[in-house]
């Protein structure tokens, strides 16, 4: 579901459902069905020992360093991003530029042609005139 397109309404949907239904239920439907408080629950009365501590601050460190690490290399990835925008926006500048480059020139010409056109038909009118 992570590249899912619309990934955002699917998980709105699923949290509206799942709080209208803890709304309906009541305070001990709620504890029977999610609530393993007190002797129910497995870690009641235990501590966790030293050594499973510094396994969890092990794995934390190495989550921090991973996360350090994917954020990094986001950023990287952003800066490459934006250095590939720009230069894709100033070979889109340059070719809008040649492009219009090339029609003024056509236009020139034509209106060129035009031009010699009707003067062509002016200097012939003038001809049938005067004679």
């Amino acid at each position: 579901m992570s590249n899912h397109p619309e990934k955002n309404a699917i998980r709105e949907k699923i949290n509206k459902s799942c709080k209208e239904t803890l709304i309906k239920m009541t305070q001990e439907e709620r504890k029977q069905k999610y609530g393993r408080s007190g002797e129910k629950n497995g870690m009641y009365g235990k501590i966790h020992t030293d050594e499973v501590r510094k396994k969890f601050q092990k794995l934390i460190k190495v989550d921090n360093r991973i996360i350090k690490e994917k954020n990094y290399q986001i950023k990287q990835n952003k800066r490459f991003l934006k250095q590939q925008n720009l230069k894709l926006e100033k070979k889109m500048l340059f070719m809008e530029k040649t492009i219009l480059k090339n029609q003024y020139k056509k236009l020139k010409k034509k209106i060129k042609v035009d031009f010699l056109q009707i003067q062509q038909k002016f200097q012939l009118t003038e001809i049938f005139i005067y004679q």
